[in-house]
């Protein structure tokens, strides 16, 4: 994958904002099983646009660890966005993963943003 620029990534965050603010709402409906058909066709629809950002978003962060801190804060600013955000966490414990097994030099930095992946994991599950 080639280099994310800043624009690119403030792009990507915001398709993740977006998808993330739809899944909150439309999420508990589908649980519960209110959702109209509307409803679950936005849903899936959020979901899959949510996967194809996610992935790009978490080689974003790999790439500059300063963008970590995007995570937390679209979090905190949309309430149960957690559960929604935590596979971009997951794939970026596995470029972490990665990264510590192929880049031996970096193994150290990169153990420790892992257990802060994983931490954040657990908060976001929450």
């Amino acid at each position: 994958m080639s280099p994310i620029t800043d624009r690119d990534f403030a792009e990507i965050v915001t398709m993740v904002e977006a998808f993330t603010k739809i899944l909150v709402v439309l999420v508990p409906k589908v649980k519960n099983g209110t959702a109209t058909e509307k409803e679950k066709e936005a849903y899936m629809q959020a979901l899959s646009g949510l996967d194809d950002y996610r992935e790009k978003m978490a080689h974003g962060i790999a790439e500059k660890w300063s963008r970590y801190g995007v995570v937390k804060r679209i979090a905190g600013s949309i309430p149960g966005a957690g559960p929604a955000l935590v596979p971009v966490l997951k794939d970026l414990r596995d470029l972490a993963r990665y990264k510590i097994i192929n880049e031996p030099s970096s193994r150290p930095l990169w153990e420790g943003r892992l257990r802060q992946i994983e931490w954040d994991m657990r908060q976001l599950r929450d």
